[in-house]
């Protein structure tokens, strides 16, 4: 188990440890493994639209994928990862992950995040009752006045996402103050 150093020392919730754990194992509920259940869901990746949705294509192929990777890469200061399959991506993210400096924490907390949680919103915004839902806070918004964002979901993806620029801006203040 070379991935241990994913989950064990890492700083994220437990139900995010655990989402890596079933990613790792090939385990999450993606639409290949839904249809080889018998459970009839649109086969194409909700990302992208593309290709089927596999835990290879959603982590290593999809486009969208690639953006979140290269921006976390951004933030942490790292290199891009270029993987062509599961077990280079894999080994990818070990090397970068092992240690208990604040790059790898914050790495080990927002690999798996930006990707499940936008594939989560995509979906939710595709079904008859993720559009309720949204219909109701819209109008929740409305009546108490509050600005709606433009994008369904963007309000939540921002927020975590101006965590993550928050906490990589911070780690990269004190690094250059050490530097210094």
């Amino acid at each position: 188990m070379t991935w241990k150093c994913l989950i064990f020392g890492n700083a994220a919730r437990p139900k995010a440890k655990f989402k890596v754990w079933l990613q790792m194992q090939n385990m999450l509920l993606t639409v290949d493994r839904l249809n080889k259940w018998g459970i009839q869901v649109e086969s194409k990746c909700s990302l992208c639209q593309r290709e089927e949705e596999t835990r290879d294509h959603l982590f290593v192929e999809c486009d969208y994928t690639k953006t979140v990777m290269q921006k976390l890469m951004h933030w942490t200061q790292n290199q891009n990862i270029i993987a062509a399959t599961w077990e280079q991506h894999v080994y990818e993210l070990i090397k970068r992950a092992k240690g208990k400096t604040k790059e790898a924490q914050l790495f080990k907390r927002y690999i798996l995040k930006g990707v499940w949680r936008r594939r989560e919103l995509k979906q939710q915004q595709q079904s008859s009752h993720g559009r309720a839902k949204l219909e109701k806070k819209k109008h929740r918004a409305a009546t108490t006045k509050q600005p709606w964002p433009r994008e369904a979901g963007e309000e939540e993806a921002s927020s975590s996402n101006n965590k993550v620029a928050m906490a990589a801006r911070s780690w990269r203040r004190r690094s250059i103050e050490q530097q210094q």
